[in-house]
């Protein structure tokens, strides 16, 4: 009996000194670290000047009134060509290459990379255009496939799907 008694003693006075030091903690921490009549006075001025314009430099610097948004920015450690590939293929890639009936363009071979091939286009103005199976051209018309010397084109017309094959020209 006696033993479970001190026990628990033991257990209360180690309750009770980590209470204190945690309040000890608490109240170090909400103290201010240098009161304001033990600031010194630099070259001339009060006291009661320090103090203020230390206050306007705290106002002036307040690190809770800054905010970044990273939107629309281009990543510090992307090196600045793959940004610029990266932008040129987002906006002209997709915007060029959809819009154009098949009479705007023409069909100038393909390039065949592992076991994929890339069609070659060019439209009106001469301007070369690369697309692959699934790309579309408009909205009803888009690559089915790209086979060794011609383009199957499928076109949608009226709830049905139609295969259109386009051979390279000869010259």
């Amino acid at each position: 009996m006696c033993h479970l008694l001190k026990n628990s003693m033991r257990t209360i006075l180690w309750i009770i000194i980590l209470t204190l030091s945690l309040c000890v903690a608490v109240i170090v921490e909400a103290a201010p670290a240098t009161p304001s009549s033990a600031t010194p006075s630099i070259a001339g001025k009060t006291g009661k000047d320090n103090v203020a314009s230390k206050d306007s430099e705290t106002k002036k610097f307040n690190v809770g009134d800054f905010s970044f948004s990273s939107e629309n920015r281009r990543d510090p450690f992307e090196p600045l060509y793959l940004t610029k590939i990266k932008r040129d293929k987002d906006h002209a890639g997709k915007a060029r290459k959809e819009g154009y009936e098949l009479e705007e363009l023409k069909f100038v071979g393909t390039i065949k990379k592992d076991m994929n091939r890339v069609a070659m286009m060019e439209d009106m103005q001469g301007r070369g255009m690369l697309f692959k199976k699934g790309d579309r051209l408009n909205s009803n018309l888009w690559v089915v496939d790209v086979v060794e010397d011609r383009l199957i084109l499928g076109y949608k017309l009226r709830n049905e799907v139609k295969k259109i094959n386009i051979d390279i020209p000869k010259k």
